[in-house]
C-alpha cells in the first residue's frame, strides 16, 4: 500500500536552547528567553524492505516554539501493520541536536481513502529527566492501494 503522511506543525514546544553562562562551579544562569529551531524526521517500522529505508525530514524552522510546516510524504510498498516513528528535533550550530520529542503512528485503523487528521502529545525522549511539557504534533494521513 501507500500512505500520504502531512506535517501540519506543532504547537508549544518547549524552549531549548538557552543562553548560559557559568558563575559557579557547579551552577549556571539561564536565559529564560529560549527558542527552538524544530524539524521533524519521519521513519517507518515495517517488515517491507523498501519501507524500512524511510526516512524523510522537514526543512528546518528558526526561533520558533510553534513551527508550521505543512509538508507532505507519500511512503511506498508499506503494510497494514506500519509504524511511523516521528521525532521533533531542535538543531543546534554548536553542538549536536537535542531531541524535543517523539511520536508514534500506527496506520492500522485508518480507513482506506479517508484523511485523518491527528494532534499527538510528543513524549519526552528515553533517558531523559521527569516528563515536562514537549508540546504536540499536528499530522494528517491517507492510505491508498491497501486492495480492501
Amino acid at each position: 500500500g501507500r500512505v500520504t503522511l502531512t506535517i501540519i506543525g506543532c504547537k508549544n514546544l518547549p524552549k531549548v536552547d538557552f543562553i548560559s553562562v557559568a558563575f559557579l562551579v557547579y551552577s549556571l544562569q539561564v536565559d529564560p528567553t529560549g527558542t527552538c529551531d524544530p524539524y521533524v524526521v519521519i521513519k517507518c517500522a515495517d517488515a517491507s524492505a523498501d519501507a524500512t529505508k524511510v526516512h524523510f525530514e522537514t526543512p528546518g524552522l528558526t526561533n520558533t516554539v510553534n513551527p508550521v510546516f505543512n509538508c507532505s510524504f507519500e511512503v511506498h510498498n508499506v503494510s497494514r501493520r506500519a509504524v511511523f516513528h516521528i521525532c521533533v528535533m531542535d538543531r543546534d550550530l554548536t553542538s549536536a541536536n537535542d531531541v524535543v520529542g517523539e511520536v508514534e503512528l500506527a496506520i492500522w485503523c485508518a480507513t482506506q481513502g479517508v484523511e485523518k487528521e491527528v494532534w499527538l502529545t510528543l513524549a519526552k525522549p528515553c533517558g531523559t529527566a521527569a516528563a515536562t511539557m514537549r508540546g504536540v504534533i499536528g499530522i494528517r494521513f491517507v492510505t491508498h492501494d491497501f486492495g480492501e
